[in-house]
């Protein structure tokens, strides 16, 4: 639609890599799609961003990870703090 897309970041708590084009859900309504996805050796965890309407950026975000749904976590670049003494 001609809804406003939001860009946002996202962890997923686990290793397993959130690919490309995969459908981003919000209670269970397509609503977006993932734009890049890979793993973060320093996290431990898959990390990337996603593209999602503008009225379902508040919403729980998950994908359907081969007929399982898996929660995305949003959050905020940069994934890894920095301490600013060292």
């Amino acid at each position: 639609g001609s809804e406003m897309c939001i860009r946002d970041s996202f962890k997923t708590g686990t290793r397993r890599i959130v690919r490309a084009e995969t459908a981003v859900l919000a209670n269970g309504e397509v609503v977006g799609t993932v734009v890049s996805g890979t793993f973060s050796p320093a996290l431990n965890e898959a990390i990337g961003s996603v593209l999602v309407d503008a009225a379902a950026a508040t919403e729980e975000l998950s994908i359907d990870m081969r007929g399982k749904p898996m929660k995305l976590y949003p959050t905020k670049p940069p994934f890894i703090k920095t301490n600013p003494q060292s």
